[in-house]
């Protein structure tokens, strides 16, 4: 499913992003992708 799909702007998918990065104390994607595995979030 897309932002489109559910009628999400850009603004908004990036604001959620950040957001998940910053509680995973990640500098960048990869780094959140391997926070999030280590703390069983995926």
């Amino acid at each position: 499913m897309s932002a489109t799909a559910l009628h999400l702007t850009e603004a908004i998918v990036r604001g959620h992003l950040s957001s998940a990065m910053s509680k995973l104390n990640a500098a960048g994607s990869l780094e959140a992708v391997r926070n999030a595995q280590r703390l069983g979030w995926l």
